[in-house]
């Protein structure tokens, strides 16, 4: 429950009723009380304790009859079976705004890189790279913001709006130390809300809620990254896509018996991002 943009939030957890100013909550070091709504554990237990009184008939505004189940599972599949006949549903997540037109913008951008030579790994960490910023830039963006895309004369808004915006951000070379298609830990940390506005179209006739946060917060996203190696560097460059080349590290090692390294694989991974 929001209190206040200055007085922080009131949340409920099993310490009881806390309060948490925005100092706490973006603190690298909490108290044990932030560690836990900041972990996956906690998420887990919230929606176990709402499943259970939405069971037995707790909840204001709706239940949950388990005795359905088997019905919503035939309605599934069943819509499933009508819009991919084939089974061959493609993945939601980030890639869907992408393509937002019936454009595949990330596949032609595939191409581009294939064409100039870069390797399969290359192209994965610059997707990973993508995806990463383009996810935490994907919040409300307020009602009246659009985006224009100049290559088709369209405008979009909302998250696929936000999604396109992003793209030609990370395609326009801002987010790299050199001008590449790519995410850098450094070129983060100096980013600048103007660079937001503008790369989003941002004016007084198309506001976009937010701005400055989003820019905040992949300045975050470079401090977090260069603040451990272990997951985001390869060959002095801190990148998110260098996740690629750590967990396949985490991969080799649990395969030979041993353990992944600090903060112990994937978890640490999570761990950290979520440190943003």
């Amino acid at each position: 429950r929001r209190s206040g943009r200055r007085r922080g939030i009131q949340c409920f957890s099993h310490f009881g009723v806390i309060s948490l100013s925005p100092a706490t909550i973006m603190s690298s070091s909490p108290p044990s009380h932030v560690t836990y709504l900041r972990s996956l554990r906690s998420i887990r237990e919230r929606c176990e304790r709402i499943f259970a009184v939405g069971t037995s008939h707790g909840l204001r505004h709706f239940d949950v009859d388990l005795a359905r189940a088997d019905s919503v599972v035939d309605y599934v599949i069943d819509v499933t079976k009508d819009n991919y006949p084939d089974l061959n549903v493609p993945f939601h997540s980030r890639w869907r705004h992408f393509d937002i037109g019936g454009v595949d913008r990330v596949g032609a951008l595939t191409q581009e890189w294939e064409k100039a030579g870069l390797d399969k790994d290359e192209i994965c960490r610059r997707q990973l790279d993508l995806a990463v910023v383009s996810v935490l830039v994907d919040a409300g963006a307020g009602d009246r913001w659009r985006y224009r895309e100049e290559a088709t004369g369209k405008e979009f808004g909302r998250s696929e709006g936000l999604a396109v915006a992003s793209l030609y951000l990370f395609t326009s070379g801002v987010l790299s130390n050199d001008g590449e298609a790519r995410v850098d830990a450094e070129a983060l940390t100096k980013l600048t809300p103007s660079t937001i506005t503008k790369a989003f179209q941002v004016g007084e006739d198309n506001p976009l809620v937010g701005a400055e946060t989003r820019a905040a917060l992949l300045s975050r996203l470079g401090s977090a990254m260069q603040a451990h190696p272990t997951y985001f560097c390869v060959d002095g460059r801190y990148r998110p896509g260098n996740i690629l080349d750590y967990l396949r590290t985490v991969s080799k090692v649990e395969e030979e018996g041993g353990e992944g390294g600090e903060g112990g694989g994937e978890g640490g991974v999570t761990k950290r991002v979520m440190e943003v």
